[in-house]
Formats: structure tokens, sequence, C-alpha cells
């Protein structure tokens, strides 16, 4: 994945105690049909350690996919679950 525009973010969740970190990232599906998708990479990070990686950095990971039904109107939505070491 070729990641861009990262930003951190904590969502607010009312009566709890903790707190979720994540920083989210614009990418690019590229399907074998030749079609691109836009595309949303979330990542979780640990308490108040929001490492931001650098524009257009590239990155293999593992993540859970959400096709929205307007595929290629909405992005597509990827969580990662694993970042495999380099």
């Amino acid at each position: 994945w070729t990641l861009g525009c990262g930003r951190g973010l904590s969502p607010l969740k009312p009566n709890c105690a903790s707190k979720t970190y994540h920083c989210l990232y614009t990418t690019v599906l590229h399907c074998t049909s030749g079609v691109s998708c836009p595309g949303e990479l979330r990542t979780y990070t640990p308490f108040n350690d929001e490492v931001i990686l650098l524009e257009h950095t590239v990155d293999y990971v593992m993540a859970k996919a959400y096709f929205p039904p307007n595929v290629p109107d909405e992005k597509i939505l990827l969580e990662v679950s694993h970042f495999p070491p380099c």
C-alpha cells in the first residue's frame, strides 16, 4: 500500500474510561481488472504514541476490508490486523 494524508484520531466514547488511538491513511486499491478504488487504512497505535508515517510511504500489511455498496464512489475501509516484520 502507498499511504498518504496520515492523521491521528482518538474517538470519544461516552461512559468509557479507556481511549482508543489510531492513525488513518488515504490509499488506493488497484484491482486485477485494472480498476482503481479509493481506500482508507486504519491502524491502532499505543496510548499517546501516534507515530504517523511519512507521505507516500509504501507498506505491506494484513488488513480486513469493508466494501461499501457504492464502490468506487465511497472509500473501501481497511482495518490493519498485522504489520509483518520487514
